[in-house]
């Protein structure tokens, strides 16, 4: 969501930013694969197919992220 590394890999995607998505400093994520090929790494993918929520437990707000590429 905001970009980091991970395990020697730079994930240098801001999505929450270009969303306008605040930080979420106390909540958790749910996210649901839904592309018809399973595999291990997502990101080396053609097109993606999911869907991600993000409830803000201290605003009551749920973020939710559909991708259908």
């Amino acid at each position: 969501m905001r970009g980091g590394i991970l395990k020697g890999t730079d994930y240098n995607y801001n999505f929450a930013d270009e969303v306008g998505m605040p930080k979420v400093e106390n909540g958790y994520w749910f996210f649901n694969d839904r592309h018809k090929e399973v595999s291990e790494n997502l990101l080396e993918r053609h097109s993606f197919n999911s869907t991600l929520a993000i409830p803000d437990t201290d605003s009551n707000v749920l973020y939710v992220y559909v991708l259908d590429t």
